[in-house]
């Protein structure tokens, strides 16, 4: 009956050091996939804030001069790359709450609404997220409200959308993905005009994370 009882203890021992072993990977795994998107769009901001610095050489010189100055060009050209660090906040989002280190492959389309037709220098952003096992498609909109009584903008978060379904675009960048079917869409920045989305997916097991360019003439 002892042997019994400790050939018992010993399954139940073992069972648990792979139970925590396995969640330790997890966890690992995520922090790592965490840390990979941060880094891709602060690189995406970083390489656009260049761009804005640089769009008035002369300007950007005499501020290179003058602390007061240079401050005030970059917190303007910072103002309108806000876009960066929504698609960065809300693709963690979607990881830790609705995928959870699933085992199922996925894809996160991040992208500017293309209906946002506001004077803002701050953009509208949407993140798509669908699994490839479900059909379900989950959305965080990020866009901004006037509001009357404070006089000014504000940021609001919904999954409400006007005039534009990204069930679409989702599609066409999921056969891309998957099956290689289209195109129109390029890891490619081909000098032509386009729509540009930033990825993260997991195809057949392995983690994605590009910029995406579609060539496609329709909206």
């Amino acid at each position: 009956m002892k042997i019994e009882n400790n050939r018992i203890f010993y399954v139940y021992f073992c069972f648990g050091i792979i139970s925590i072993a396995f969640l330790s990977s997890c966890n690992s795994t995520a922090r790592n996939i965490s840390n990979k998107i941060n880094v891709f769009f602060d690189h995406q901001k970083k390489e656009e804030l260049e761009k804005c610095l640089n769009s008035d050489p002369e300007l950007y010189e005499i501020a290179k001069k003058k602390i007061d100055v240079h401050n005030a060009l970059i917190e303007s050209c910072s103002s309108t790359l806000e876009e960066y660090d929504m698609f960065k906040k809300d693709t963690n989002k979607i990881l830790d709450s609705l995928y959870q280190n699933d085992q199922s492959d996925f894809v996160i389309l991040n992208m500017i609404n293309p209906n946002d037709k506001s004077i803002l220098l701050g953009k509208s952003t949407l993140t798509v997220f669908r699994k490839r096992t479900e059909k379900k498609i989950h959305i965080f909109s990020n866009h901004y409200k006037y509001e009357e009584y404070k006089k000014e903008y504000d940021l609001v978060k919904d999954s409400s959308l006007i005039s534009f379904n990204p069930e679409k675009k989702l599609k066409l960048v999921e056969g891309f993905l998957y099956n290689k079917k289209t195109e129109s869409l390029s890891y490619i920045d081909r000098n032509e005009s386009f729509s540009r989305y930033y990825i993260i997916a997991k195809i057949n097991g392995k983690y994605v994370i590009k910029t995406l360019y579609d060539y496609s003439k329709e909206d």
